[in-house]
Parts: structure tokens; sequence; C-alpha cells
């Protein structure tokens, strides 16, 4: 899922080229996963990867966009935000998936470092979150030194 946020320091062609390699690397997984899985984890990654596929329309969409603003970085800074919004609940549900499928394979888990690390992952989010906003503030009033 890094490869959807990669529009942000790549050419169009080589996002392009990454992303398809990534998403087909990661729906063959899932779609392997499901068959070596007990049944309610098969449904969960079942779950996950139709909701995935489903929204690719959306992701792909946000990417094209991205590089239709070229030039245009207020625009640039908001699609940003936009799909980082759009993929917070991917993490969130990539996380679970893999707690499951730990546990299901007889890993170790510890909640309280998976409770610690989903904390981090969410500050994280909206530091970068809040520093874009003030970006693109800063940019709206014409304040080119940033």
């Amino acid at each position: 899922m890094m490869a959807v946020f990669s529009f942000i320091n790549l050419n169009k062609d080589v996002y392009e080229e990454n992303f398809s390699l990534a998403l087909t690397e990661l729906i063959a997984s899932l779609h392997e996963t499901s068959f070596i899985s007990d049944p309610l984890t098969k449904e969960k990654v079942l779950d996950f990867t139709m909701q995935l596929i489903e929204d690719l329309f959306k992701i792909r969409h946000y990417g094209t966009q991205f590089y239709d603003f070229e030039g245009n970085e207020p625009e640039r800074f908001r699609m940003q935000i936009e799909v980082m919004d759009f993929m917070r609940d991917y993490g969130i549900k990539a996380l679970d998936l893999q707690r499951e499928l730990r546990i299901e394979i007889g890993l170790k888990e510890d909640e309280i470092v998976n409770q610690r690390i989903l904390k981090k992952q969410k500050e994280f989010y909206e530091k970068v979150k809040i520093k874009l906003k003030n970006f693109l503030e800063k940019k709206g009033e014409g304040n080119e030194e940033i």
C-alpha cells in the first residue's frame, strides 16, 4: 500500500509501473493467503481483497488527478490530504489482517505492542496531515518561503 503514496516522489510513468507491480503482488499474496487460511480468516482476507479491488478505481483516480495538477501545488497538497484520509482505514484494516494471519500461523502477538504501533501510526498520520494543511495554508497566503 506504500506504492499508493509514491506518486508524490515519482514521475507518472514510473509511478504507474510501480503501482501496477505492487498491486499485482499484493493481490496475488492475498489470493494465495485465502487458500491456506482457516475459513474465518479466509473470509476476512477475501473481504479485504474485494474491497481493495472495488476501491482501486478511486485510488487510480487520485494518482491521475495528482499528475493532472502538475504545477498547481495547492491542489497537489489537497490531493495528498484526500488520499491520506481515504487510505487511513486501509492501514488499520491491513494491521488487523496481519495480526489475524500471524496468530493463525502460530507467531507470537502482543496486543500491548500492537496498540502502541497503532497509536504511533495514528499520531504520525495526524502530524503529516497537519504539516500538509499548514503548507497549503501558507501557499494560499502567497508565502513562497516555505
